[in-house]
């Protein structure tokens, strides 16, 4: 476990924040809105309290990216840093990319597998889904 608070930011720098408590977990996300908003197969997720999460550098711009659930990402870099939903509302996600030690909160659990493509069947294939 990394020692807390731990900072994370964007590719540019013009975003820093911090994470002031444990995540209540880490996830790898196969859904397909997350391969669009990244660009990437997997987009790996750590959870916090929303009250754990403050930036302290920058603003994070806000896109709505389905009707309960908006993305925040730099407005100068386009790193994506987080995803919330209304039905977790006390709750966000942090793209653990974005932390300074990535390594800090390794995935425990895959979610959305159906929407894994073809070419990576068998990545983490020891982490369980949680679909």
């Amino acid at each position: 476990m990394a020692d807390l608070p731990i900072e994370g930011g964007c590719l540019c720098g013009a975003i820093r924040y911090e994470l002031t408590e444990a995540p209540l977990h880490s996830t790898i996300c196969h859904c397909r809105m997350c391969q669009q908003a990244a660009g990437a197969a997997v987009v790996p997720w750590v959870t916090v309290k929303i009250e754990a999460f403050r930036v302290t550098k920058g603003e994070l711009k806000d896109y709505r990216s389905s009707p309960p659930a908006s993305r925040g990402f730099c407005g100068n870099c386009g790193t994506q840093i987080s995803f919330w939903h209304e039905a977790r509302g006390e709750e966000i996600d942090v793209t653990l990319a974005s932390l300074d030690d990535q390594d800090a909160f390794p995935p425990t659990r895959q979610i959305f597998t159906e929407s894994r493509p073809a070419y990576m069947k068998g990545f983490d294939a020891d982490l369980p889904g949680m679909e």
